[in-house]
């Protein structure tokens, strides 16, 4: 799934991770983008194990949607969040 979103090929993927090579920075940006994160984000410390599990549970269901519906989900949320802001 990630090879396709990423558009990087299966074998690239694979020799990056199970054989520790190191990707150019060309295939790291691939990387990040197929997993919907900023270079900033893979280099930050801490992992997801800090990450409440529900939120962790959002992050992978929204990796499976296409662009479209991952603008929805966004556009659903913001306007939940806007909706719950207390009135000043």
């Amino acid at each position: 799934m990630t090879a396709k979103k990423s558009g990087l090929s299966q074998s690239t993927i694979t020799n990056t991770f199970k054989r520790g090579m190191q990707p150019t920075i060309y295939s790291l940006e691939k990387l990040c983008d197929g997993f919907g994160i900023t270079m900033a984000q893979f280099f930050a410390e801490g992992d997801l194990t800090e990450v409440p599990a529900e939120v962790q549970e959002l992050f992978a269901l929204y990796q499976t949607l296409d662009e479209k519906d991952r603008n929805l989900v966004l556009e659903l949320i913001r306007t939940i969040s806007e909706k719950t802001k207390p009135h000043k």
